[in-house]
């Protein structure tokens, strides 16, 4: 099993890179979408980009819950029935519990 997460940021320069790296730690693959930011946030995103981390686009439009499907049809074809998409990556959140032990845990029947 594989875990992609997506991400939306606009302006999260004071935590999006503590985010990202705790993320690392168990996403396979981190694409991220940002909503115009002005504060450094894009640019930090680019400085970590890596075989994990895909700064994708940004989009300076206005909010749309659709960013995330725009990102999950971009990038769906890497992934298989047994994988797992976390949609929502929040950039000023972190998991207290590792979600790849978590999703280890759900019984196949799930």
């Amino acid at each position: 099993m594989k875990i992609f997460a997506i991400m939306l940021v606009k302006n999260e320069a004071d935590i999006v890179g503590y985010v990202l790296k705790e993320a690392e730690k168990w996403a396979d693959k981190i694409f991220i979408i940002d909503n115009g930011s002005t504060d450094g946030t894009w640019e930090i995103i680019k400085s970590m980009k890596n075989e994990i981390i895909t700064p994708w686009k940004q989009d300076f439009g206005s909010f749309r819950r659709g960013m995330r499907a725009d990102v999950f049809n971009e990038f769906r074809h890497l992934s298989t029935k047994e994988d797992w998409w976390c949609y929502a990556l929040d950039a000023d959140e972190f998991y207290i519990e590792n979600p790849r032990d978590f999703l280890q845990r759900i019984p196949k029947r799930f």
